[in-house]
This record gives C-alpha cells, structure tokens and sequence, in this order.
C-alpha cells in the first residue's frame, strides 16, 4: 500500500501542500541517486533548459553544476510548476547529458514520483517531446488520449492539431476554455479532412455525411451508426453554439470533449485498420 493511501485509510490524508513538499524531496533524492558529475553536462544544454523555463541561470544556481539545475526545479511555485520544469530537463537532456539513457531515467521516476503521491497527472510525447496533462481514467488515456497519438503518424495536420489541443488542455482554465474546446473542434475537423481527403475547406458539419457513409461502408450496423451519427452532430452543435461561434464553453465538459474527439479518431481508424486485415 502506498504512503498516502495508507495515511488515507488511517483518516489522516495527504493535502496538496503536503504531496508538494513530499515531491521536491523526492526530487532532491532523486538528483543524489543519479551519478552526476560535471563532466556529463553541456553548456549548451544549459542554456536550453533555462531557456526553456524562462530563468536567467542565477549565480546561486550554479550554472555548471547538477546543483543549478535541481535548485532551478525546486524553485518552483506549485506541484504544476515543479513537474513542468522537471519536463522541460527531460526535454532537454539529449543536450545536457553526454549519456541519453540520463533523460529516460529521470521520466521513469517522476513518473513513479506522481503514481506514489497520488498526483493526477500523466504523460505523451509528439514531435516537441514529453509534456503533461491531468490524469484521468487510465483506460481512457490509453485508448482515446495516447494511443491517437500514435495512429495519427499518416495523419500529419491533425497530429499536429491534436497534440496542440492536448497541450492547452494540460492548462485549461476558466478563462480560456473556449479556446482548449475549439482545438479539440479543430483536431477532429482537421482528422476528417485528412482521412477522408476532402481538402482543408470542408467543415466538420459537410463531413458528418463521410462519416456515416464510412460506418456502413464497414459494416457499422444501421442501429450504432445512426446513433454516432447524431452524436457527432451533437458534439458538433456544442461546438458551434458553445465554442467556435460564441464564448460560452466551460471546464466541466473539456475532459469529455477531449475523450469524445479521441473516441470518434480512434473509431474511424480502427475500422480502417479492419479493412486492411
């Protein structure tokens, strides 16, 4: 049983400040177990790191030093901030460190660092390299989340429009919620004119038709893909009537937004993948 489900179940919990706190030391012992020497950073690499988190490399950091760098990380505001940072050294450890397999093992173990404290946050990578976004029901993440990540390579546009949507969604907030569900309205909009090969100006709503039309072309019965059908045109209206034409769109519908964008892809191209066999 983990720390903190074990606190859990002895009614204590673990609060937010807490898990912040458990995770920088965390982080701390983490620098210690991996052997770092100065021989195996890069100036280069250091530049990119503190560029990428917009810091000036202060004196106390220790510019040439594993120090500069963990001191860097744990400066950080909040849990979010913190993994952020420690993001943006794995994105650039191929400059920083001589030896690559450095970069796997810090992903591994923030990884085992957010599964331990029960911080709900998960991973995928794309063109750009790791980022993160909040965790939901692993099943779902898997499937609609990270495994499109993957299907799209024939599809660049729409990976490219869907690794964006991903991105904003990591930091969805009240104020730009409208935009995150666009993205989403985009990728899968973008999908249809990929797959179906349409041209960039046909619209979510002209493609609603290709859509049915691939259902039943692949044995879809007419009971399911009439239903998909009308959800897609649901899924479509709130966009339209929430998102791309108006400024009404709110937090609590992104998460499905995001897995229902995902559901529709993978559907599509698992019926592909079934032609094919």
């Amino acid at each position: 049983m983990k720390w903190v489900d074990y606190r859990e179940k002895l009614g204590i919990g673990f609060s937010d400040p807490q898990k912040f706190q458990a995770l920088k030391y965390l982080i701390m012992t983490e620098f210690d177990q991996i052997e770092l020497t100065k021989d195996m950073f890069s100036g280069l690499g250091f530049i990119l790191y503190y560029q990428m988190v917009g810091e000036h490399p202060h004196a106390r950091y220790d510019y040439f030093s594993a120090e500069g760098v963990e001191n860097s990380i744990l400066d950080g505001d909040d849990v979010f901030d913190v993994i952020s940072k420690h993001i943006a050294l794995i994105n650039t450890s191929k400059k920083i460190f001589h030896d690559p397999v450095v970069g796997e093992c810090y992903k591994m173990l923030l990884l085992s660092f957010l599964e331990r404290l029960n911080i709900p946050y998960t991973m995928a990578t794309d063109d750009d390299g790791i980022f993160i976004f909040p965790k939901g029901v692993p099943e779902f993440d898997d499937a609609l989340v990270s495994a499109p990540l993957d299907w799209l390579k024939d599809y660049p546009r729409t990976e490219k429009a869907w690794s964006k949507a991903l991105r904003a969604y990591s930091e969805v907030t009240p104020k730009n919620a409208n935009d995150v569900a666009d993205l989403f309205r985009k990728s899968l909009e973008t999908f249809f004119q990929e797959f179906f090969n349409t041209g960039d100006g046909r619209t979510l709503e002209k493609s609603k038709s290709d859509y049915g039309k691939y259902l039943k072309d692949n044995g879809v019965p007419g009971e399911v893909s009439n239903n998909l059908e009308t959800l897609l045109q649901a899924y479509t209206n709130y966009m339209n009537n929430y998102a791309k034409h108006t400024d009404k769109a709110k937090l609590n519908v992104q998460e499905y937004l995001m897995y229902q964008t995902g559901n529709i892809i993978r559907l599509v191209i698992m019926l592909k993948e079934g032609e094919a066999e």
